[in-house]
């Protein structure tokens, strides 16, 4: 599914709009950061090679000059801690990232499986996603089978009917309401949902 398919998606549900929108603006939050910590990875790579050089020098040279090699070895070492401080900056924005790009599909592929609530039930399945060495997402399910978000998220809403709408009328005299009867009060049914959702992140 690719992203415009994921928004369009998105937004043919009641609240999408706004979900998609707020998706958008966290993706384009954390490319920026991410692009900001390259631009700084490139730039210490560059000092810290250049440094490296020049103390390589006066040390084979023998100069006899001590002092600069020092400094020059006390600015390396400093760089260094910059750098690897960028390096764990950059590994925090790319786990965002990819938990961010996570979520917008599992959110995606639970609304196309007219899921009762896609952005609460995801918190569910996204412990049961991770990213593969070649970039792609994939879902565990409960046998240890890595599939896609998608056909991992429709497997478990079809072993989970509670998460999943109903969008059948009520019938005459059934007394039962729009969330297929999940409760007899007029909030009986988000009750219920929310029961649900709450026990299933408990058992993660």
């Amino acid at each position: 599914m690719t992203l415009a398919e994921v928004y369009e998606a998105l937004g043919k549900q009641d609240g999408g709009e706004a979900m998609a929108s707020t998706i958008k603006a966290e993706i384009s939050k954390i490319n920026a950061e991410a692009a900001k910590q390259r631009t700084a990875k490139n730039a210490s790579d560059a000092k810290i090679t250049e440094l490296e050089a020049k103390v390589q020098e006066l040390t084979e040279k023998g100069t006899g000059d001590q002092t600069a090699v020092e400094k020059m070895q006390k600015q390396l070492d400093e760089l260094t801690k910059k750098y690897d401080a960028a390096e764990k900056a950059r590994g925090e924005e790319h786990a965002k990232r990819v938990h961010a790009d996570i979520t917008q599909q599992t959110v995606a592929a639970l609304t196309k499986g007219n899921a009762a609530s896609p952005a609460e039930i995801a918190k569910i399945l996204i412990p049961s996603i991770a990213a593969e060495e070649d970039g792609s997402y994939k879902f565990t399910n409960a046998k240890g089978e890595k599939v896609s978000i998608e056909d991992g998220t429709a497997a478990w809403l079809k072993d989970n009917s509670w998460a999943v709408k109903n969008n059948q009328n009520a019938g005459s005299g059934g007394g039962k309401g729009g969330n297929g009867g999940q409760g007899s009060g007029a909030n009986g049914g988000n009750v219920t949902l929310a029961s649900a959702i709450a026990a299933q992140l408990n058992n993660n």
